[in-house]
């Protein structure tokens, strides 16, 4: 905290703000034995961190009975209320709207009732977002592998400045000017990310079509006439263990780049081995594009077809050829099942190209690679500028919260008479 705070401003803690109800704070419940009363077709909504909290006030796959509730109705939020991730994704916030159904939290999630005579509901949405609350949040967590929040009563002895209830006010709509233009600043970034990825989707096109480089002659072929899958599997053991293990995860959509690994003993599936540039599709949900030309020998998930190098097809031409749309719309109509998954003999064998040489494949993907070196180009200052606004809107949290976004008003009451009001009350409502 400063050493100074602002005129008006008091330091309190997070249980300071919260409302008069008996649960202002709770965490959902705990234990796979409730989860069974979740699986109800009607009742009381359960809410739940899905996907994580991602502004949709309706994230109930499952209800619980009337009778269910009576046993649980600490835990019940209604519309005012804050949901906070508490498990996993830390931190994420929102405030259930006026017109949402009641209904309990489940453990995964915190929910907070403040006390709107102190505190502006946007201002605390601001300041739960603010880079020192967070860190405060994460500095509160036990686990490894998933993090949790570890206390709900350290989590209360949180400090926070508070200032005047009018000042929030000015603040909340300075935050939302600022990143007001931000945002039209980050809609214009990622409108030039799309461009971007159109971009090498028309010059792969282009490729194909024989419009990049002039070929002497093209062959009409079929992917299983000139590609066999590589079909050579391997089982985690001791000794093999650490060996490269490329998981679907691992490749960023439409990327053509890993962007992480993992070694073959941190599974216990049976994996698929590969060696430097051979080519790795993933038949998962083919509309995501997983293409990698591998750049070391390894091991990868079965939901990868492994297409080894030969003579027939250039391991980049081939990489370039998934990648292009043409393909990817080809593979996703001949998906099928509740996790769309393709098998190559039966729905991609079929596909259909024109195939020049392997000299001239070769020229070929020069010429696409000097295009998509530039489009790279571009692309990472994008991503830089995308970064900054973001650490701009992070710098704009830190100065609000610091008293530094709007000048104070000397005629504000000040936030400690308040405060002390709020405590009297909840004191005599308690007497």
């Amino acid at each position: 905290m400063q050493n100074k705070l602002p005129q008006g401003w008091v330091e309190c803690q997070l249980e300071d703000i919260l409302s008069n109800e008996k649960y202002s704070i709770k965490r959902g419940p705990f234990g796979s034995s409730l989860k069974k009363a979740f699986f109800v077709p009607s009742g009381i909504r359960v809410f739940e961190q899905y996907n994580p909290i991602n502004n949709d006030p309706y994230w109930s796959r499952y209800y619980i009975t009337e009778s269910k509730y009576k046993e649980l109705e600490s835990f019940t939020a209604k519309a005012g209320d804050f949901l906070v991730s508490c498990s996993g994704t830390l931190g994420k916030i929102l405030q259930l709207p006026v017109d949402v159904e009641m209904g309990i939290i489940n453990q995964a999630l915190l929910k907070i009732t403040v006390n709107n005579d102190l505190i502006d509901s946007e201002f605390f949405i601001n300041l739960f977002q603010s880079p020192k609350f967070q860190k405060n949040i994460l500095d509160n967590t036990i686990g490894t592998a998933i993090q949790n929040i570890a206390s709900v009563k350290e989590l209360k002895k949180i400090k926070i400045l508070l200032p005047p209830l009018n000042e929030q006010r000015r603040i909340v709509e300075k935050i939302e000017s600022e990143f007001a233009k931000i945002d039209e600043g980050l809609e214009h970034l990622q409108q030039a990310k799309e461009q971007i990825k159109q971009y090498r989707q028309s010059v792969l096109k282009s490729a194909f079509e024989g419009k990049l480089y002039k070929t002497s002659e093209w062959k009409e072929i079929t992917l299983g006439e000139v590609v066999e899958p590589r079909r050579e599997r391997i089982t985690p053991t001791d000794k093999n263990g650490n060996m490269v293990y490329i998981g679907m995860d691992c490749i960023e959509p439409n990327s053509l780049y890993i962007h992480k690994q993992y070694k073959l003993k941190e599974t216990k599936s049976v994996a698929f081995v590969f060696y430097k540039n051979d080519v790795l599709y993933g038949r998962m949900r083919s509309y995501l594009n997983k293409v990698w030309e591998a750049t070391c020998n390894g091991t990868a998930s079965a939901e990868f077809i492994v297409f080894p190098e030969n003579d027939n097809i250039f391991s980049s031409y081939l990489k370039y050829l998934l990648h292009q749309q043409n393909f990817v719309k080809y593979a996703t109509r001949n998906a099928s099942g509740d996790r769309p998954r393709v098998k190559f003999e039966s729905d991609l064998a079929g596909y259909k190209f024109r195939l020049p040489s392997i000299e001239e494949q070769k020229k070929i993907v020069e010429e696409i690679e000097k295009r998509f070196a530039v489009a790279d180009e571009v692309e990472k200052v994008v991503e830089q500028n995308i970064e900054k606004a973001k650490q701009l809107k992070q710098s704009i949290l830190k100065k609000a919260f610091e008293g530094r976004l709007v000048p104070q008003d000397p005629t504000d009451e000040p936030a400690s008479i308040l405060l002390e009001k709020i405590k009297q009350e909840r004191s005599k409502k308690w007497e």
